[in-house]
Protein backbone atom coordinates (compact mmCIF):
# COMPACT_ATOMS: atom_id res chain seq x y z
CA UNK A 1 0.00 0.00 0.00
CA UNK A 2 0.82 3.68 -0.19
CA UNK A 3 2.87 4.00 3.04
CA UNK A 4 3.06 7.70 3.67
CA UNK A 5 -1.07 7.63 3.09
CA UNK A 6 -1.23 5.00 5.82
CA UNK A 7 -4.42 3.07 3.71
CA UNK A 8 -6.31 0.68 5.37
CA UNK A 9 -6.61 -2.81 4.35
CA UNK A 10 -10.22 -1.66 2.66
CA UNK A 11 -12.72 0.94 2.91
CA UNK A 12 -14.12 1.83 5.65
CA UNK A 13 -16.78 3.71 4.18
CA UNK A 14 -18.70 2.75 0.24
CA UNK A 15 -20.88 4.83 -1.23
CA UNK A 16 -22.99 1.82 -3.01
CA UNK A 17 -25.79 2.98 -5.97
CA UNK A 18 -27.80 0.10 -5.99
CA UNK A 19 -29.46 1.17 -9.29
CA UNK A 20 -29.23 3.62 -11.96
CA UNK A 21 -33.26 3.75 -12.40
CA UNK A 22 -34.91 6.90 -11.15
CA UNK A 23 -38.57 7.91 -11.78
CA UNK A 24 -37.23 11.93 -12.16
CA UNK A 25 -35.47 13.47 -14.80
CA UNK A 26 -33.60 16.21 -13.06
CA UNK A 27 -31.80 18.76 -15.27
CA UNK A 28 -28.49 18.42 -13.10
CA UNK A 29 -28.24 14.50 -12.03
CA UNK A 30 -25.41 12.82 -13.36
CA UNK A 31 -27.22 9.58 -14.11
CA UNK A 32 -28.28 11.44 -17.36
CA UNK A 33 -31.74 11.69 -17.13
CA UNK A 34 -33.05 8.21 -16.66
CA UNK A 35 -30.94 6.15 -18.47
CA UNK A 36 -30.47 2.94 -16.27
CA UNK A 37 -28.24 0.02 -17.01
CA UNK A 38 -29.66 -3.93 -17.51
CA UNK A 39 -26.99 -5.67 -15.91
CA UNK A 40 -27.39 -4.56 -12.64
CA UNK A 41 -26.44 -6.60 -9.40
CA UNK A 42 -29.17 -9.19 -8.79
CA UNK A 43 -30.48 -9.92 -5.57
CA UNK A 44 -27.91 -12.93 -4.96
CA UNK A 45 -24.98 -10.60 -6.22
CA UNK A 46 -26.59 -7.31 -4.18
CA UNK A 47 -26.74 -9.90 -0.87
CA UNK A 48 -23.42 -11.47 -1.79
CA UNK A 49 -21.65 -8.20 -2.40
CA UNK A 50 -22.84 -7.55 1.71
CA UNK A 51 -21.65 -10.32 2.85
CA UNK A 52 -18.15 -9.27 1.62
CA UNK A 53 -18.74 -5.82 2.92
CA UNK A 54 -19.01 -7.28 6.15
CA UNK A 55 -15.89 -9.44 5.81
CA UNK A 56 -13.59 -6.86 4.99
CA UNK A 57 -14.99 -4.90 8.10
CA UNK A 58 -16.59 -1.81 5.93
CA UNK A 59 -18.01 0.09 8.57
CA UNK A 60 -20.17 2.29 6.54
CA UNK A 61 -22.43 2.06 3.72
CA UNK A 62 -24.13 4.63 1.77
CA UNK A 63 -27.36 3.72 -0.43
CA UNK A 64 -27.81 5.89 -3.48
CA UNK A 65 -29.47 5.80 -7.20
CA UNK A 66 -30.98 6.63 -8.98
CA UNK A 67 -33.66 6.55 -6.66
CA UNK A 68 -32.41 3.84 -4.38
CA UNK A 69 -35.92 3.05 -2.50
CA UNK A 70 -37.21 1.84 -6.70
CA UNK A 71 -35.10 -1.70 -6.16
CA UNK A 72 -37.63 -4.24 -5.62
CA UNK A 73 -35.61 -5.68 -3.03
CA UNK A 74 -34.64 -2.63 -1.03
CA UNK A 75 -36.85 -4.00 2.09
CA UNK A 76 -33.99 -6.92 1.61
CA UNK A 77 -31.17 -5.53 0.89
CA UNK A 78 -31.61 -3.08 4.15
CA UNK A 79 -32.36 -5.77 6.34
CA UNK A 80 -29.30 -7.68 5.53
CA UNK A 81 -27.25 -4.51 6.05
CA UNK A 82 -28.48 -3.81 9.26
CA UNK A 83 -28.81 -7.48 10.50
CA UNK A 84 -24.63 -7.00 9.95
CA UNK A 85 -24.61 -3.69 12.19
CA UNK A 86 -23.67 -1.72 9.26
CA UNK A 87 -24.22 2.70 10.01
CA UNK A 88 -26.22 2.82 7.01
CA UNK A 89 -27.18 6.25 5.46
CA UNK A 90 -29.56 6.85 2.37
CA UNK A 91 -29.73 9.75 -0.34
CA UNK A 92 -33.15 9.76 -1.99
CA UNK A 93 -35.47 12.22 -4.17
CA UNK A 94 -38.21 11.83 -1.07
CA UNK A 95 -40.63 10.99 -3.91
CA UNK A 96 -42.08 7.35 -1.49
CA UNK A 97 -45.41 8.00 -0.75
CA UNK A 98 -46.20 4.38 1.22
CA UNK A 99 -46.40 5.49 4.77
CA UNK A 100 -45.22 1.75 5.74
CA UNK A 101 -42.06 2.39 3.78
CA UNK A 102 -40.92 5.71 4.98
CA UNK A 103 -41.74 4.59 8.24
CA UNK A 104 -39.11 1.60 7.45
CA UNK A 105 -36.89 3.96 6.19
CA UNK A 106 -36.53 6.37 9.33
CA UNK A 107 -36.39 3.62 11.53
CA UNK A 108 -33.48 1.26 10.04
CA UNK A 109 -31.20 4.50 8.19
CA UNK A 110 -29.26 6.34 10.65
CA UNK A 111 -28.83 9.46 8.52
CA UNK A 112 -31.36 10.30 5.34
CA UNK A 113 -30.29 12.82 2.89
CA UNK A 114 -33.71 14.29 1.19
CA UNK A 115 -33.15 16.50 -2.34
CA UNK A 116 -35.35 19.28 -2.31
CA UNK A 117 -34.47 22.42 -4.80
CA UNK A 118 -36.95 25.14 -4.43
CA UNK A 119 -39.33 25.97 -1.98
CA UNK A 120 -42.00 25.76 -4.00
CA UNK A 121 -44.35 23.52 -6.48
CA UNK A 122 -43.44 24.96 -10.10
CA UNK A 123 -39.56 25.51 -9.38
CA UNK A 124 -38.73 22.67 -8.01
CA UNK A 125 -40.79 20.42 -10.71
CA UNK A 126 -38.94 21.87 -13.48
CA UNK A 127 -35.56 21.34 -12.14
CA UNK A 128 -36.70 17.67 -10.94
CA UNK A 129 -38.12 17.08 -14.33
CA UNK A 130 -41.61 15.91 -12.71
CA UNK A 131 -44.96 17.25 -11.93
CA UNK A 132 -45.81 16.83 -8.75
CA UNK A 133 -42.52 15.66 -7.12
CA UNK A 134 -42.86 18.76 -5.08
CA UNK A 135 -45.74 17.81 -3.34
CA UNK A 136 -44.41 13.77 -2.98
CA UNK A 137 -41.44 15.14 -1.26
CA UNK A 138 -42.74 17.73 0.38
CA UNK A 139 -45.18 14.96 2.12
CA UNK A 140 -41.84 12.33 2.87
CA UNK A 141 -40.41 14.83 4.36
CA UNK A 142 -43.41 15.94 6.65
CA UNK A 143 -43.87 11.85 7.65
CA UNK A 144 -39.70 11.63 8.41
CA UNK A 145 -40.89 14.36 10.98
CA UNK A 146 -43.80 12.14 12.10
CA UNK A 147 -41.24 9.36 12.97
CA UNK A 148 -38.28 11.62 14.32
CA UNK A 149 -35.81 10.67 11.22
CA UNK A 150 -32.14 11.76 11.38
CA UNK A 151 -32.54 13.61 8.07
CA UNK A 152 -30.94 16.78 5.97
CA UNK A 153 -32.80 18.47 3.09
CA UNK A 154 -30.39 18.76 0.17
CA UNK A 155 -30.54 21.67 -2.18
CA UNK A 156 -28.22 22.04 -5.56
CA UNK A 157 -28.06 26.00 -6.13
CA UNK A 158 -28.02 26.48 -10.19
CA UNK A 159 -29.09 29.18 -12.20
CA UNK A 160 -32.59 28.77 -11.92
CA UNK A 161 -33.07 28.69 -7.78
CA UNK A 162 -29.83 30.50 -6.44
CA UNK A 163 -32.38 33.72 -6.31
CA UNK A 164 -34.59 31.70 -3.65
CA UNK A 165 -32.03 30.95 -1.32
CA UNK A 166 -33.66 33.38 1.49
CA UNK A 167 -36.81 31.77 0.81
CA UNK A 168 -35.99 28.57 0.64
CA UNK A 169 -34.68 29.15 4.62
CA UNK A 170 -38.05 30.59 5.59
CA UNK A 171 -39.87 27.65 3.96
CA UNK A 172 -38.02 24.96 5.56
CA UNK A 173 -38.55 26.61 8.93
CA UNK A 174 -42.68 26.26 7.94
CA UNK A 175 -42.17 22.92 7.56
CA UNK A 176 -39.94 21.80 10.38
CA UNK A 177 -36.74 21.14 9.06
CA UNK A 178 -34.31 21.02 11.29
CA UNK A 179 -31.00 20.94 9.01
CA UNK A 180 -30.23 22.45 5.32
CA UNK A 181 -27.40 21.67 3.36
CA UNK A 182 -26.08 23.66 0.00
CA UNK A 183 -24.10 22.62 -2.79
CA UNK A 184 -23.70 23.75 -6.91
CA UNK A 185 -24.37 22.12 -9.70
CA UNK A 186 -21.29 19.78 -10.93
CA UNK A 187 -21.67 19.78 -15.19
CA UNK A 188 -21.91 15.83 -15.05
CA UNK A 189 -23.35 15.49 -18.53
CA UNK A 190 -21.44 18.30 -20.30
CA UNK A 191 -24.82 19.25 -22.20
CA UNK A 192 -25.69 22.73 -22.89
CA UNK A 193 -28.55 22.90 -21.11
CA UNK A 194 -26.75 21.31 -18.27
CA UNK A 195 -23.69 24.46 -18.74
CA UNK A 196 -26.69 26.86 -18.83
CA UNK A 197 -27.30 26.04 -15.13
CA UNK A 198 -23.91 26.65 -14.14
CA UNK A 199 -23.10 29.25 -11.51
CA UNK A 200 -20.17 31.63 -12.61
CA UNK A 201 -17.79 32.10 -9.64
CA UNK A 202 -18.27 35.21 -8.48
CA UNK A 203 -22.22 34.18 -8.37
CA UNK A 204 -20.58 31.72 -6.04
CA UNK A 205 -18.70 34.10 -3.78
CA UNK A 206 -21.60 36.12 -3.13
CA UNK A 207 -24.48 32.95 -2.47
CA UNK A 208 -21.60 32.10 0.10
CA UNK A 209 -21.17 35.30 1.97
CA UNK A 210 -25.23 35.36 1.99
CA UNK A 211 -25.57 31.49 3.56
CA UNK A 212 -22.41 32.35 5.84
CA UNK A 213 -24.69 35.51 7.61
CA UNK A 214 -27.66 33.17 7.44
CA UNK A 215 -26.65 30.47 9.12
CA UNK A 216 -25.06 32.43 12.15
CA UNK A 217 -28.54 34.52 12.13
CA UNK A 218 -30.29 31.68 11.95
CA UNK A 219 -28.32 29.08 14.05
CA UNK A 220 -30.43 28.82 17.13
CA UNK A 221 -33.64 27.63 14.31
CA UNK A 222 -32.21 25.41 11.93
CA UNK A 223 -28.70 24.18 11.16
CA UNK A 224 -27.67 25.85 7.48
CA UNK A 225 -24.96 23.61 6.29
CA UNK A 226 -21.94 25.42 4.73
CA UNK A 227 -18.82 24.47 3.45
CA UNK A 228 -15.72 25.49 5.89
CA UNK A 229 -18.10 27.66 8.45
CA UNK A 230 -18.34 24.70 11.06
CA UNK A 231 -14.68 24.99 11.14
CA UNK A 232 -14.45 28.66 11.13
CA UNK A 233 -16.81 29.58 13.63
CA UNK A 234 -14.77 27.41 16.40
CA UNK A 235 -12.11 29.34 15.84
CA UNK A 236 -12.31 32.86 18.20
CA UNK A 237 -9.70 35.52 16.71
CA UNK A 238 -8.31 35.88 13.43
CA UNK A 239 -4.63 34.99 14.76
CA UNK A 240 -6.31 31.83 16.18
CA UNK A 241 -7.63 30.94 12.71
CA UNK A 242 -3.69 31.57 11.16
CA UNK A 243 -2.15 29.75 13.62
CA UNK A 244 -4.90 26.57 13.41
CA UNK A 245 -4.55 26.69 9.34
CA UNK A 246 -0.53 26.44 10.01
CA UNK A 247 -0.65 23.71 12.21
CA UNK A 248 -3.00 21.71 10.12
CA UNK A 249 -0.80 22.46 6.87
CA UNK A 250 2.24 20.61 8.41
CA UNK A 251 0.00 17.57 8.76
CA UNK A 252 -2.10 17.67 6.02
CA UNK A 253 -1.51 14.66 3.95
CA UNK A 254 -4.66 14.09 0.86
CA UNK A 255 -7.33 15.94 -0.14
CA UNK A 256 -10.18 13.50 0.59
CA UNK A 257 -10.96 9.85 1.33
CA UNK A 258 -11.75 8.88 -2.07
CA UNK A 259 -9.66 5.76 -2.82
CA UNK A 260 -7.88 6.31 0.35
CA UNK A 261 -10.61 5.59 3.20
CA UNK A 262 -13.56 5.27 1.42
CA UNK A 263 -14.95 4.01 -2.84
CA UNK A 264 -18.01 3.67 -4.60
CA UNK A 265 -19.84 0.57 -6.04
CA UNK A 266 -21.76 1.50 -9.07
CA UNK A 267 -25.00 -0.47 -10.12
CA UNK A 268 -23.13 -2.70 -12.15
CA UNK A 269 -20.92 -3.59 -9.79
CA UNK A 270 -17.85 -1.85 -11.27
CA UNK A 271 -15.63 -0.23 -7.91
CA UNK A 272 -14.42 3.69 -8.63
CA UNK A 273 -12.98 6.17 -6.17
CA UNK A 274 -15.21 8.56 -6.12
CA UNK A 275 -19.87 7.99 -7.18
CA UNK A 276 -19.27 10.95 -9.31
CA UNK A 277 -16.07 9.17 -11.84
CA UNK A 278 -17.97 6.55 -13.10
CA UNK A 279 -15.72 6.77 -15.92
CA UNK A 280 -14.12 3.80 -17.44
CA UNK A 281 -10.82 5.55 -17.29
CA UNK A 282 -11.53 5.09 -13.18
CA UNK A 283 -12.55 1.72 -12.82
CA UNK A 284 -10.47 -0.38 -10.46
CA UNK A 285 -12.54 -3.99 -11.10
CA UNK A 286 -15.66 -5.37 -10.42
CA UNK A 287 -17.35 -7.22 -7.78
CA UNK A 288 -18.70 -9.67 -9.89
CA UNK A 289 -15.49 -11.38 -10.60
CA UNK A 290 -13.18 -9.87 -7.84
CA UNK A 291 -13.69 -10.09 -3.98
CA UNK A 292 -13.57 -6.03 -3.19
CA UNK A 293 -10.12 -6.48 -1.12
CA UNK A 294 -8.30 -7.68 -3.92
CA UNK A 295 -9.58 -4.93 -6.13
CA UNK A 296 -8.71 -2.30 -3.55
CA UNK A 297 -5.32 -3.11 -3.15
CA UNK A 298 -5.10 -3.39 -7.08
CA UNK A 299 -2.47 -1.14 -9.14
CA UNK A 300 -4.87 0.45 -10.51
CA UNK A 301 -5.97 1.30 -7.44
CA UNK A 302 -2.50 2.36 -6.15
CA UNK A 303 -2.23 4.62 -9.11
CA UNK A 304 -5.08 6.66 -8.26
CA UNK A 305 -3.70 7.21 -4.71
CA UNK A 306 -0.30 8.36 -6.21
CA UNK A 307 -2.04 10.59 -8.11
CA UNK A 308 -4.06 11.74 -5.21
CA UNK A 309 -0.97 12.62 -3.35
CA UNK A 310 0.13 15.04 -5.35
CA UNK A 311 -1.29 18.17 -4.45
CA UNK A 312 -2.07 20.81 -7.30
CA UNK A 313 1.05 23.37 -7.57
CA UNK A 314 -1.96 26.50 -7.45
CA UNK A 315 -3.05 24.85 -3.87
CA UNK A 316 0.19 23.19 -2.34
CA UNK A 317 1.16 27.40 -0.70
CA UNK A 318 -2.14 28.05 0.19
CA UNK A 319 -2.92 28.93 3.56
CA UNK A 320 -6.59 27.80 3.03
CA UNK A 321 -5.42 24.14 1.81
CA UNK A 322 -6.25 22.11 5.42
CA UNK A 323 -9.98 23.77 4.84
CA UNK A 324 -10.75 23.20 1.09
CA UNK A 325 -8.14 20.43 0.75
CA UNK A 326 -7.99 21.54 -2.76
CA UNK A 327 -12.01 21.66 -3.60
CA UNK A 328 -13.57 18.45 -4.87
CA UNK A 329 -10.87 17.06 -7.33
CA UNK A 330 -13.46 14.72 -9.18
CA UNK A 331 -15.43 18.21 -9.79
CA UNK A 332 -12.18 19.94 -10.97
CA UNK A 333 -11.92 17.02 -13.27
CA UNK A 334 -15.74 17.71 -15.17
CA UNK A 335 -15.51 21.41 -14.62
CA UNK A 336 -11.99 21.67 -16.12
CA UNK A 337 -10.87 18.76 -17.58
CA UNK A 338 -7.45 18.02 -15.37
CA UNK A 339 -8.33 16.36 -12.14
CA UNK A 340 -5.28 18.96 -11.10
CA UNK A 341 -7.25 21.43 -12.44
CA UNK A 342 -7.88 24.65 -10.05
CA UNK A 343 -11.40 24.27 -9.58
CA UNK A 344 -13.73 27.52 -11.29
CA UNK A 345 -15.23 28.09 -7.12
CA UNK A 346 -11.91 27.92 -5.50
CA UNK A 347 -13.05 29.38 -1.97
CA UNK A 348 -10.03 31.03 -1.80
CA UNK A 349 -11.51 34.73 -2.30
CA UNK A 350 -14.79 34.18 -0.22
CA UNK A 351 -12.28 33.46 2.65
CA UNK A 352 -9.69 35.86 1.88
CA UNK A 353 -12.88 38.35 2.73
CA UNK A 354 -13.45 36.17 6.24
CA UNK A 355 -10.17 37.30 7.12
CA UNK A 356 -10.52 40.73 6.63
CA UNK A 357 -14.78 41.56 7.47
CA UNK A 358 -15.74 38.50 9.33
CA UNK A 359 -12.89 38.02 12.74
CA UNK A 360 -14.54 41.32 15.02
CA UNK A 361 -17.67 42.36 15.85
CA UNK A 362 -19.37 44.79 13.65
CA UNK A 363 -20.72 47.48 16.12
CA UNK A 364 -23.14 48.46 13.52
CA UNK A 365 -24.81 45.06 14.47
CA UNK A 366 -27.87 44.41 16.64
CA UNK A 367 -27.65 40.59 18.73
CA UNK A 368 -30.00 38.81 20.14
CA UNK A 369 -30.50 36.19 22.77
CA UNK A 370 -30.75 32.49 21.88
CA UNK A 371 -33.74 31.50 22.35
CA UNK A 372 -31.91 28.19 23.20
CA UNK A 373 -30.55 29.76 25.75
CA UNK A 374 -31.68 29.96 29.55
CA UNK A 375 -30.69 32.86 31.98
CA UNK A 376 -31.57 33.95 35.04
CA UNK A 377 -30.65 37.17 37.61
CA UNK A 378 -29.26 35.91 40.94
CA UNK A 379 -28.23 39.07 43.11
CA UNK A 380 -26.30 41.53 39.99
CA UNK A 381 -24.80 38.45 38.75
CA UNK A 382 -26.16 36.50 35.48
CA UNK A 383 -26.38 32.92 35.47
CA UNK A 384 -26.56 30.61 32.16
CA UNK A 385 -27.43 27.34 31.55
CA UNK A 386 -25.24 26.22 28.34
CA UNK A 387 -26.32 22.39 26.76
CA UNK A 388 -23.07 21.05 25.25
CA UNK A 389 -23.64 17.75 23.27
CA UNK A 390 -25.61 15.93 26.14
CA UNK A 391 -24.63 17.57 28.79
CA UNK A 392 -26.15 21.18 30.93
CA UNK A 393 -23.39 23.49 31.93
CA UNK A 394 -23.89 26.74 34.30
CA UNK A 395 -21.66 29.75 33.74
CA UNK A 396 -21.91 32.70 35.96
CA UNK A 397 -21.26 35.97 34.41
CA UNK A 398 -19.61 38.82 36.50
CA UNK A 399 -20.86 42.58 36.91
CA UNK A 400 -19.38 43.85 34.00
CA UNK A 401 -20.64 40.75 31.56
CA UNK A 402 -24.11 40.56 33.26
CA UNK A 403 -24.57 44.30 32.24
CA UNK A 404 -23.61 43.67 28.64
CA UNK A 405 -25.81 40.57 28.64
CA UNK A 406 -28.84 42.46 29.99
CA UNK A 407 -28.08 44.99 27.14
CA UNK A 408 -28.32 43.16 24.40
CA UNK A 409 -31.86 43.02 23.70
CA UNK A 410 -32.46 42.76 20.07
CA UNK A 411 -32.84 46.79 19.52
CA UNK A 412 -29.71 47.95 20.75
CA UNK A 413 -26.43 48.10 18.29
CA UNK A 414 -23.20 47.17 19.64
CA UNK A 415 -22.41 50.64 19.04
CA UNK A 416 -24.95 51.67 21.37
CA UNK A 417 -24.05 49.49 24.36
CA UNK A 418 -20.68 50.61 24.47
CA UNK A 419 -21.75 54.27 24.67
CA UNK A 420 -24.70 53.44 27.43
CA UNK A 421 -21.72 51.45 29.46
CA UNK A 422 -19.48 54.30 28.88
CA UNK A 423 -21.84 56.85 30.75
CA UNK A 424 -22.81 54.13 33.28
CA UNK A 425 -18.99 53.55 34.54
CA UNK A 426 -17.89 56.78 33.45
CA UNK A 427 -15.26 55.85 31.15
CA UNK A 428 -14.66 57.03 27.66
CA UNK A 429 -16.25 54.57 24.60
CA UNK A 430 -12.79 53.72 23.86
CA UNK A 431 -11.93 52.27 27.27
CA UNK A 432 -14.50 49.61 26.89
CA UNK A 433 -14.53 49.29 23.48
CA UNK A 434 -12.08 46.48 23.25
CA UNK A 435 -13.45 44.68 26.24
CA UNK A 436 -17.37 44.65 25.09
CA UNK A 437 -16.84 43.64 21.35
CA UNK A 438 -14.05 40.74 22.66
CA UNK A 439 -17.00 39.73 25.42
CA UNK A 440 -19.86 39.41 22.56
CA UNK A 441 -17.57 38.04 19.86
CA UNK A 442 -17.38 34.89 22.70
CA UNK A 443 -20.88 34.75 23.37
CA UNK A 444 -21.54 34.67 19.56
CA UNK A 445 -18.96 32.20 19.01
CA UNK A 446 -20.51 29.84 21.67
CA UNK A 447 -23.97 30.71 20.41
CA UNK A 448 -25.15 32.66 23.07
CA UNK A 449 -26.18 35.43 21.28
CA UNK A 450 -26.90 35.49 17.35
CA UNK A 451 -27.23 38.71 14.85
CA UNK A 452 -31.04 39.74 14.50
CA UNK A 453 -31.74 38.94 10.77
CA UNK A 454 -31.80 41.72 8.34
CA UNK A 455 -28.85 43.23 10.55
CA UNK A 456 -26.35 39.93 10.49
CA UNK A 457 -23.66 42.24 8.49
CA UNK A 458 -26.14 43.10 5.92
CA UNK A 459 -23.67 45.19 4.01
CA UNK A 460 -21.63 41.74 2.87
CA UNK A 461 -24.61 40.62 1.03
CA UNK A 462 -25.15 41.80 -2.02
CA UNK A 463 -28.62 42.91 -3.42
CA UNK A 464 -30.32 40.26 -5.64
CA UNK A 465 -29.94 37.51 -3.35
Amino acid sequence: MTDELRVPHSPISVVWEVTRRCNLACLHCYVRHGRFYTDELSTREALSLIRELDRVQVFHVTLTGGEPTLRRDFVKIVKELKDRNFQLSLITNGTVCERDKVRFIAKNFDFIKVSLDAPCRELHDKIRGKEGAFELTLNFIKMLNDFGANYTVACTLNRLNVEYVREFITFAIKVGIKCLSFGFVTPFNFSEEERSMLLSPSEVFHVRRLLWDLRKSHRDIIDISVNFCEMLERIPSLDNFIKTLKEKRKTFRYPCGAGITACAINSRGDVIPCIILDLEEFKWGNVKFSNLEDIWKSERAEEWRRNMINIPSKCKKCLYLPLCRTSCRASSLLFTGNIDGLHPYCPREFLDFLMKHEFKVKESTVYRKSRKVRWRDDYEYVSIAIKRKHKWERVYLNETASKIWHEIDGEKTVREIIDKLSKEYDASPEEIRADVLNFIRELERVGLVVPKPGFAHGECVRSGY
